[in-house]
């Protein structure tokens, strides 16, 4: 965190507190010298909530549903010890 805002101060600068978390990255905000919360640009916000696919939605998507998974039922076969 680039910086961080006692709440009064964050409220009146409201405008400088955005175009920094844009500009610099994370501003935090403080209540009583204990942070409460943390101002991030959209993109910032974005990279951070960019969630995983789920194993299901990468199969999905990769084409390989197509594959035939069925276990074969028939015999072993023979083998020479």
């Amino acid at each position: 965190m680039n910086r961080v805002w006692e709440i009064d101060k964050a409220k009146k600068n409201l405008g400088q507190l955005l175009e920094l978390a844009e500009s610099e990255g994370p501003q935090g905000i403080s209540r009583e010298g204990e942070l409460c919360s943390v101002v991030l640009s959209p993109k910032e916000y974005r990279r951070l909530t960019k969630a995983e696919p789920s194993l299901d939605e990468f199969f999905q998507s990769s084409g390989l549903e197509e594959l035939d998974l069925k276990r074969q039922r028939d015999y072993p076969r023979d083998v020479d010890f």
